[in-house]
């Protein structure tokens, strides 16, 4: 880019903070999508700070709550 193109390009303070904006919404929509799809990965990249760990059975509960209505869980002792 010439520097008098960058010169004729200025844009407001106004422009750039709507630009920001719509680039923050972008992404936090991206990123609730990917989340609501794979719910446990939610868990192990934003609670693993808690020491928050899930057991294979768990991730695939909380998949399947999140994507069907109706789930029925027959649990046991000594499950994982």
């Amino acid at each position: 880019m010439k520097m008098a193109e960058f010169i004729n390009e200025t844009r407001s303070i106004d422009e750039i903070k709507e630009e920001k904006h719509k680039k923050m919404m972008r992404t936090i929509a991206w990123r609730a999508g990917y989340y609501r799809a794979n719910p446990q990965r939610f868990v192990k990249d934003v609670l693993q700070f808690k020491n928050i760990r899930l057991r294979w059975f768990q991730e695939l509960l909380l998949w399947a709550m999140m994507h069907n209505n109706y789930v029925l869980y027959l649990a046991a002792r000594g499950q994982g």
